[in-house]
């Protein structure tokens, strides 16, 4: 009967032993699959982070040439008496509108 207690400890204790492994090797999986998540959301935010800091940077640049642009370009010069000369070829004041280049005509002579 001694030897029949010894081996059932024995079968128990081993039985335990196999349990704890195979929830230390559970253990171990979560372990890495949280690491793998976490390492993942981190590449993936730093990502996002790099990719509008480019466009950005773009947009920016992108503004800054259309500023220069509309700065350059002479859309209406005013010559002090209210005519004035926009880039079209027609004259005209800013009370009655442009003159047609047969009005300009007849007001010269």
């Amino acid at each position: 009967m001694s030897e029949n207690k010894e081996s059932k400890e024995l079968t128990t204790e081993h039985f335990a032993m196999e349990v704890l492994k195979q929830e230390q090797e559970k253990s171990k999986a979560k372990n890495l699959g949280v690491v793998g998540l976490t390492v993942g959301f981190i590449g993936l935010a730093i990502a996002t982070v790099v990719i509008t800091i480019h466009l950005s940077n773009v947009n920016y640049k992108n503004d800054c040439d259309w500023r220069k642009l509309f700065s350059d370009y002479d859309f209406i010069s005013q010559d002090g008496e209210g005519v004035n000369n926009i880039n079209s070829g027609e004259q005209g004041d800013l009370l009655n509108g442009a003159e047609s280049k047969a009005e300009k005509g007849q007001n010269e002579r």
